[in-house]
């Protein structure tokens, strides 16, 4: 499957279904823009979610290519005790399954990290969330930001983009009962579906919307003034001229004139798009011809919202299939779509999130993390141990050294090597003791102990008799034979016919 990166430009048309979707008008008397923003008002819940993919392999797909898209479909992701216990703090248990492993997994989010463990680690991995080392914080506060202004602007932002969305095509409403989390419930079911050819024309609906509205983009514009003022001074900024040489000469201290300034370039914009909409469109199209296979009936949005009386989303089902042009061997197919099935309960209910134990957990930023130091935080008959050793390869090592340009030495046919160079390149650490060089291995933590102009060198624990002495040039680098050290470091060494050796690490 050769360059699958230059076609991750198709997935754009993925987020414009989304965003189409997420503002209607009202259907059967249920206000659907209500259904949309009520997740905003969820402060706590617990939910399962389920994941799959969907990919159709194209004429020109190979056995091989075949075979790497079932396994792909094959994936899915299952977290079935999410526990949401305000906005900053959750935890989910799951499982990564596939037809070739099932990994399960716990997870916890708080204003400090993100942690994950596997089953099979010893302590979980952890992604700290904190900002310059301060502790991370509710919405915006990372930024210098007021977090209960930054909740209600995004809010304010959020119902002003869903309030000028337009219905697709296909939507309705009907009453129906489903079971969530084994509970029988009396729901409204919302279902509606957009396909390619509808994206054009609904974005050019909304951005007229959105044009026409005066008054409530001029109260966005005043929201975002209010969140940001206190920011922009910090940064020692007084103009709006700082921000954009587009903008007049104006003090941010005039909240009138900075906010009517803003708005009227923004409004400016807003009615030159949509001027200019149809032709900027055909003109991409003539440009992109293969965007006419996204932007056909094969691409395709369906979902399921189901809502309880406080409008409150108690189950979904969203489907979505993108339809990809003929890219032949470049990317053999012709679709990929996803399919995401979630249930929600306990909405706003007490929700104790189930936190991780970060105190000895290892940080995935710490540059001084290797192969080594993540392999032996698993068990080595573990699931996940075998696919990160052998299918993904994190010990792999390749490096090519020429005679002619590297630092390289030869001593009575004897190939010297900078010592940290080589061990450094292979995960291990070098320390100086008493005298001596120890060379510490990432995967085994054997030693490697070498005594500059000594014959002997105490390895992995065995006395060896060197090929040649471990000795310092003048500018104060060790070198040792290339050979002995690579392979006390689990590495092999090879030559090429050109003269040229390299050294490998499975």
């Amino acid at each position: 499957m050769k360059r699958v990166k230059s076609a991750f430009k198709w997935l754009i048309p993925a987020a414009a279904l989304l965003l189409v979707l997420a503002g209607c008008q009202p259907v059967s008397g249920l206000d659907v823009n209500k259904v949309l923003l009520g997740s905003s008002d969820v402060q706590s819940s617990e939910s399962s979610l389920n994941v799959s993919m969907n990919m159709k392999p194209s004429a020109a797909a190979t056995e091989e290519d075949k075979e790497i898209i079932d396994l792909i479909n094959s994936f899915s992701l299952k977290l079935d005790d999410i526990k949401a216990q305000d906005s900053s703090t959750l935890s989910a248990s799951g499982e990564l399954d596939s037809s070739k492993l099932n990994i399960p997994f716990q997870l916890s989010i708080n204003k400090d990290a993100m942690a994950v463990k596997v089953e099979g680690a010893k302590e979980p991995f952890y992604l700290p969330l904190t900002v310059d080392g301060s502790l991370g914080s509710s919405a915006g506060s990372g930024l210098g930001l007021d977090p209960d202004k930054s909740l209600a602007l995004s809010k304010e932002i959020q119902s002003f983009l869903v309030n000028h969305l337009p219905n697709p095509s296909v939507i309705n409403v009907s009453k129906v009962n489903e079971t969530v989390h084994g509970e029988q419930l009396s729901l409204t079911k919302l279902h509606a579906e957009i396909s390619g050819d509808e994206l054009t024309g609904l974005l050019k609906t909304f951005l007229q919307s959105v044009s026409d509205d005066h008054d409530g983009l001029k109260a966005l514009v005043s929201g975002l003034y209010d969140n940001l003022l206190p920011v922009l001074k910090e940064q020692g900024i007084t103009s709006l001229k700082d921000l954009d040489s587009s903008f007049g000469d104006v003090s941010l201290n005039d909240k009138d004139a900075a906010v009517t300034e803003v708005y009227t370039k923004l409004q400016q914009a807003l009615d030159l798009v949509v001027l200019s909409y149809d032709k900027v469109v055909n003109q991409a199209l003539e440009e992109e011809p293969d965007a006419a296979a996204l932007l056909s009936t094969g691409t395709k949005l369906s979902t399921d919202i189901y809502v309880d009386g406080d409008y409150k989303a108690r189950k979904q089902n969203v489907e979505v299939s993108i339809s990809l042009p003929d890219m032949g061997e470049e990317l053999p197919l012709s679709s990929l779509g996803f399919k995401v099935e979630s249930e929600q309960w306990n909405v706003n209910g007490a929700v104790q999130a189930d936190l991780l134990d970060t105190a000895n957990a290892i940080d995935i930023t710490d540059e001084t993390l290797t192969p080594g130091t993540i392999l032996r935080n698993f068990d080595p008959q573990s699931e996940i141990y075998g696919v990160l050793k052998n299918d993904l390869g994190i010990t792999q090592k390749y490096i090519t050294i020429d005679p002619e340009y590297d630092d390289t030495i030869v001593k009575q046919n004897t190939t010297m090597i900078p010592l940290r160079y080589l061990a450094e390149y292979l995960d291990a650490t070098v320390k100086t003791q008493d005298g001596k060089i120890v060379v510490t291995d990432d995967l085994s933590s054997g030693q490697l102990i070498f005594t500059p102009g000594s014959p002997y060198a105490a390895i992995n624990g065995s006395v060896v008799k060197l090929p040649q002495p471990v000795f310092i040039d003048k500018y104060g680098r060790a070198y040792a034979p290339l050979r002995v050290l690579a392979e006390g470091l689990q590495a092999h060494v090879g030559k090429d016919s050109d003269g040229s050796y390299y050294v490998t690490r499975d």
